[in-house]
C-alpha cells in the first residue's frame, strides 16, 4: 500500500498543476458596445478557500482583459471575425490558389454539371456569379449525391476532398515524411499512445484537499480515505482507485487494460462504453463467457444499446427548423475504413477545435505537453488520461460550426459534457440552448439517467437557472466516484437527473 502525506494547504507556485481550471480557460468576450481602442489591464490575483470547513488554497483568479468594469478580448469588433470554412482553409493553407477553377462532374457519366471559380467565402458559379458554399452549389448543379467534396474536381484533377487530406495530412506529419505516406496510412497515425502510469496527484481527486492520500496503481489518482468511504488500510501491496477497480471483486492488477490475447485469471477487460473494468475470472466465475479478441465488448446490454445508439447518430447532418441551421454527432475514429467519411470528419473536427481555442485557453497535459483540449475532440488516448469515449456534438449555421458541447456516456448511470463553446459572433443569441437541447434529448433517449458538468463560479447560476441543472451534494458525487470524470479546480459540479420516461 502506497501512502503519501500532503500538505494540506498549497501556494499557487508550489502546488503542483495537474489539473486545470474552467476559470483559467474562460476566454474574453468583446465589448460590442465600445467603439474605441481597448487597452489591456491586468486583474488582481486573489485568494479564495473552498469552503469554511476546509484548509484555504490559494487559487489564482482568471487574468481578464478589463476596458472600465468591461470584459475584452481583443482590440477588434465582432463584425471583424474572419469566417473561416472548407475553402477558406485550403486557400490559407496553400493547398489551392484563390480563384481555381473548379468543376463538378456527375457521378453516374462523368459530365459537367457545372462550372467556378473557389473563393474563401465558397464557390463562385459561372453561370449565374451567385457565390454558394459546397452544399449549396452541387445543389445549384442539380446532384442529389450530398458528398460536393469528393464531385468537386480542380483543373489539375485533384478534388476537394484530395485537397482536405492533403491538409489533414500536413497538419499531423512532419514534412519529411508527407511524401513516403499513403493516404489511408497517414490519416490513421495521428493516435497518441496509450495511458502511461505517472506520478500521482498530490491531492485528493474528490476534495481536492491534500494530506494523507491513497495512490492508485493504475491511474494518476489519490483519494482520502474518508473521501470514498474506505474504512481501514487495504491489506495489500497495491491499492486501485473506484474507477480502475474490477467492478465486481473491487481489486485490480498492475497494468490497466487487458492486452490482446491475455486471458489470465487476474487480467481486466474494459466495456467498449463505460469503460468500467473488470476481471475475466471473475465474469467467467459468474456463468459467463468473454473472448478477449472481439473488437468490441460491453458489460450490459444497455451499455451495447447505447453505443449502437451513438453510432446511429455519428455523422449525421440533421436539419432544424428555421436559421439554416443543423447539427450532427461527430467522432474521429483512425479505423474508419471509409476515407471520405474519416476526412469529412477530421475537417469538421478542426473547426471545432478552432471554436474551442476561441473560448478556452489551450491547456497543456503535465506529462506530454499536449493539448487537452484537442485530445478530447480527437477522442484520443494519452499519457494522462483516455479520452477515447468522448463524442463531439455540433451546431452548423450555413455550414459555419457555432457552438460545440464534447460528451462522453459513462453507461446508463451519467454522461459528462465537460466543455461548452458558442463562437463570439453567436453569442448570446441562443445557440447554446438549441444545441444542449438536442444533446440532452438524445442523451436521455439512449435511456441515460442524468448530465453531469463542471461550471465555473460564476457560471453555476445560469446552468442552474436556465438550464434545469443543480449543484452537485456529495452524497451525489460520493454516488458516481466510480466514474472517472474530466475534474477542474476551481469548478463546481452541476447535475441534471431526467424523468424516467
Amino acid at each position: 500500500m502506497r501512502k503519501r502525506y500532503a500538505l494540506k494547504s498549497f501556494s499557487c507556485v508550489d502546488r503542483p498543476q495537474k489539473k486545470m481550471r474552467i476559470e483559467d480557460m474562460e476566454s474574453f468576450c468583446l465589448d460590442q458596445n465600445s467603439g474605441k481602442d481597448s487597452s489591456v489591464v491586468k486583474s488582481e490575483v486573489k485568494n479564495e478557500g473552498f469552503s469554511c470547513n476546509r484548509p484555504m488554497k490559494q487559487i489564482q483568479d482568471i487574468k481578464r482583459l478589463m476596458v472600465t468594469g468591461k470584459k475584452v478580448a481583443l482590440k477588434t469588433k465582432v463584425s471583424s471575425i474572419k469566417k473561416r470554412g472548407v475553402l477558406g482553409s485550403l486557400i490559407e493553407n496553400n493547398i489551392v490558389e484563390r480563384g481555381s477553377r473548379v468543376s463538378y462532374l456527375s457521378k453516374k457519366d462523368g459530365r459537367v454539371m457545372a462550372k467556378g471559380r473557389v473563393y474563401e467565402d465558397g464557390i463562385k458559379c459561372d453561370c449565374c456569379d451567385e457565390m454558394f458554399l459546397l452544399t449549396r452549389f452541387e445543389t445549384h448543379a442539380g446532384s442529389t449525391n450530398h458528398r460536393p467534396a469528393a464531385n468537386l474536381f480542380f483543373d489539375d484533377g485533384r478534388s476537394i476532398l484530395d485537397c482536405q487530406t492533403q491538409l489533414q495530412l500536413e497538419s499531423v506529419l512532419p514534412a519529411d515524411d508527407k511524401s513516403t505516406k499513403s493516404v489511408v496510412t497517414d490519416v490513421k497515425s495521428t493516435k497518441s499512445s496509450g495511458c502511461v502510469t505517472g506520478t500521482n496527484d498530490d491531492y485528493c481527486s474528490f476534495c481536492y484537499d491534500g494530506g494523507e492520500l491513497f495512490l492508485c496503481d493504475s491511474c494518476t489518482s489519490s483519494f482520502h480515505s474518508t473521501c470514498i468511504g474506505l474504512d481501514c488500510v487495504p491489506d495489500s501491496d497495491s491499492w486501485f482507485c473506484p474507477a480502475c477497480a474490477c467492478r465486481i471483486c473491487h481489486q485490480g492488477q498492475s497494468s490497466n487494460l487487458t492486452k490482446e490475447g491475455d486471458s489470465k485469471d487476474h487480467g481486466l477487460i474494459k466495456c467498449a462504453q463505460c469503460e468500467h473494468h473488470f476481471h475475466i475470472s471473475c465474469i467467467n466465475k459468474l456463468g459467463f463467457e468473454v473472448c478477449v479478441d472481439d473488437a468490441k465488448w460491453f458489460c450490459t446490454d444497455k451499455c451495447e444499446r447505447i453505443y449502437l445508439g451513438l453510432m446511429e447518430f455519428r455523422g449525421k447532418v440533421i436539419s432544424l427548423k428555421g436559421g439554416n441551421l443543423s447539427w450532427s454527432l461527430l467522432k474521429y475514429d483512425e479505423n474508419d475504413t471509409d476515407v471520405y467519411e474519416l476526412t469529412k470528419s477530421y475537417s469538421k473536427l478542426l473547426k471545432a477545435l478552432d471554436v474551442m481555442h476561441e473560448c478556452f485557453i489551450p491547456v497543456k497535459h503535465p506529462l506530454s505537453d499536449k493539448d487537452m483540449i484537442e485530445d478530447v475532440i480527437f477522442s484520443r488516448a494519452t499519457k494522462r488520461s483516455n479520452f477515447e469515449g468522448f463524442y463531439t456534438a455540433v451546431l452548423e449555421k450555413n455550414d459555419e460550426i457555432v457552438t460545440v458541447v464534447t460528451l462522453r456516456i459513462h453507461g446508463c448511470k451519467v454522461a459528462e459534457i465537460p466543455f461548452v463553446a458558442t463562437t463570439l459572433r453567436y453569442r448570446g443569441l441562443g445557440m447554446c440552448r438549441i444545441l444542449m437541447d438536442k444533446v440532452e434529448r438524445m442523451i436521455r433517449g439512449l435511456g441515460v439517467e442524468r448530465i453531469v458538468l463542471p461550471a465555473s463560479a460564476d457560471k453555476v447560476s445560469t446552468w442552474t437557472r436556465s438550464f434545469g441543472f443543480s449543484e452537485m451534494t456529495d452524497i451525489e458525487r460520493l454516488d458516481l466516484v466510480k466514474c472517472k470524470f474530466l475534474e477542474f479546480l476551481g469548478t463546481k459540479k452541476c447535475l441534471k437527473k431526467f424523468k424516467k420516461m
